[in-house]
């Protein structure tokens, strides 16, 4: 169960993570950065949004239990038992 468990989570985790991500650093890179009019950002943002989202839920993966980790030893809130 913890495996499923914390692979749903991550969906919904990194889903919210991958859309303010891309939003601004989509604009930052096609508006501001290669001067794109502003027509183009659906269009930039559509092309970035899946790259995004596959380093983001990867990443975010592997990063679960070491953040886990750290708060627990921060809360001092000892490990399930079932582990």
């Amino acid at each position: 169960m913890g495996l499923a468990f914390g692979l749903v989570l991550n969906i919904v985790v990194n889903s919210v993570y991958v859309v303010i991500n891309a939003l601004v650093l989509t604009y930052l890179n096609a508006i501001v950065m290669q001067g794109m009019p502003i027509q183009m950002f659906p269009v930039a943002l559509f092309g970035s949004f899946l790259p995004c989202r596959v380093v983001g839920y990867v990443v975010s993966l592997a990063w679960a239990r070491p953040a886990e980790g750290i708060a627990r030893r921060l809360m001092n809130d000892p490990e399930p038992q079932g582990r």
